[in-house]
């Protein structure tokens, strides 16, 4: 009777795992389609009237308009015409880090390399084939990329950070490794988005090891199998 109960508490156990699991990956869908929507809206729409209107602007600027800036007022023009500019690159990075179109188009390898290229001090290495993957595991192996970086960026003060990804018929292995300030990894708090990665990389049946020791940086690795 006891193991007869042992067992029927087991499958109560692994189907809450399991619809728990089913929850958060329908949860991450939703993400992903709201986050490509929102970037084809930012590039496609913002971006498009924010261009229309540099343009419109620069014809003032170059006289085609038959309207006149007063010499007085062409130093403020200019730095309003910059101002612009800089908010058109701003929102398209934006765009970009949400659902960069070369992830779709041509995969991880290519949208990843984009994404470290942009950081001077992220160093990029990817070994494997590079064969395209599931759309969604790639998605969430960009987005955990990218959460990585950022959580190491914002909290480590680190000088050098690296990317390395290892992809391999039966798996593919992610680490992101940095020279910062470290912290205990039994004080890890939710503010550093790490526990939510985690949970995330779980809903994949992946999982992520933390190495991290006091002024002496911080390993992050996170492993997905890809085949029995």
């Amino acid at each position: 009777m006891f193991a007869r109960h042992r067992i029927n508490r087991h499958k109560i156990e692994s189907l809450k795992k399991e619809k728990q699991l089913v929850a958060t990956q329908s949860l991450l869908d939703g993400e992903t389609a709201e986050r490509t929507r929102l970037a084809r809206d930012l590039h496609d729409g913002l971006g498009g009237m924010l261009s229309a209107v540099r343009f419109n602007l620069s014809g003032f600027k170059d006289g085609n308009s038959g309207a006149i800036i007063e010499s007085s007022d062409v130093e403020l023009f200019n730095k309003a015409l910059n101002a612009l500019d800089e908010s058109i690159r701003e929102l398209r990075r934006v765009a970009h880090n949400m659902m960069p179109d070369s992830l779709t188009r041509y995969g991880l390898k290519a949208s990843l390399t984009d994404f470290c290229n942009s950081i001077s001090i992220v160093k990029f290495n990817y070994f494997g084939s590079g064969d395209r993957l599931d759309s969604k595991l790639e998605v969430m192996i960009y987005r955990t990329v990218l959460e990585l970086v950022n959580n190491a960026l914002k909290h480590s003060g680190a000088k050098e950070i690296i990317v390395q990804i290892i992809q391999e018929v039966e798996r593919i292995a992610i680490t992101v490794q940095d020279d910062g300030c470290g912290f205990d990894t039994t004080a890890t708090t939710e503010g550093s988005g790490l526990n939510n990665i985690k949970d995330r990389v779980g809903s994949y049946n992946g999982r992520m090891e933390i190495w991290s020791k006091e002024n002496e940086g911080t390993e992050i690795s996170v492993e997905f199998i890809l085949s029995e």
